[in-house]
């Protein structure tokens, strides 16, 4: 919900659903670099074991009219996030500023963190922190406004292992690795996806043709 109103795809990982995944599991010992290339900026996350003390990575990207892709990444954990605020603030790497009275925690030259929620947190270069800061303080509108890309996402399994949704699917062969065939991206107008990584796997598809 804390997303910025320009979104245009969202990459959503429930950790506890991932981690219990058989299939999950074999990709992280066959393919090493799946899971970091899956959390991207959030295994920067400091004081914090994804694998284990995470519940939900949401990657979310926007481009603008001129081509320029930004990425926004929001971290929730098991628990209220004190324990990354407390091991953010005592290293002495990170400077702390205020946006309006939330904390930002920056790591020059390109890493920040903010607590946006009770156990969630922006993490990220600066300014994509900043602008979720924004977002959350009613001070930029958020996804939520726009409805049919925040519903349709919402109407996803939200325990299925991944979700991802794109109201421009013909970009998402850039942004991600490619998952479909670009037939069928260049087709769609939106495109969603649910994955259940159990045993057996199933993947539900959401899709508004062009």
């Amino acid at each position: 919900e804390w997303l910025p109103q320009e979104t245009d795809t969202i990459l959503s990982i429930n950790a506890d659903q991932f981690e219990r995944a058989d299939l999950a599991r074999r990709w992280r010992k066959d393919q090493p670099n799946l899971w970091s290339g899956l959390i991207g900026a959030a295994a920067s996350t400091p004081g914090l074991n994804l694998s284990r003390e995470a519940t939900r990575i949401t990657r979310a990207i926007t481009t603008s009219e001129t081509g320029e892709t930004r990425e926004f990444v929001l971290v929730e954990a098991r628990r209220a996030a004190p324990k990354v605020v407390r091991a953010i603030a005592d290293d002495k790497a990170f400077q702390k500023r205020a946006i309006s009275g939330l904390s930002v925690w920056e790591r020059p030259p390109d890493f920040a963190v903010a607590r946006v929620g009770p156990a969630t947190l922006a993490v990220g270069v600066p300014t994509a922190v900043d602008e979720l800061v924004l977002v959350r303080l009613g001070m930029k509108p958020d996804l939520k406004i726009t409805g049919q890309l925040f519903d349709r996402f919402q109407a996803l399994d939200r325990e299925s292992a991944v979700r991802l949704i794109s109201r421009d699917p013909p970009d998402l062969s850039r942004v991600f690795n490619p998952i479909f065939t670009s037939e069928l991206l260049d087709a769609s107008q939106l495109l969603g996806l649910a994955v259940n990584l159990q045993n057996p796997v199933r993947a539900r598809v959401d899709r508004k043709s062009v």
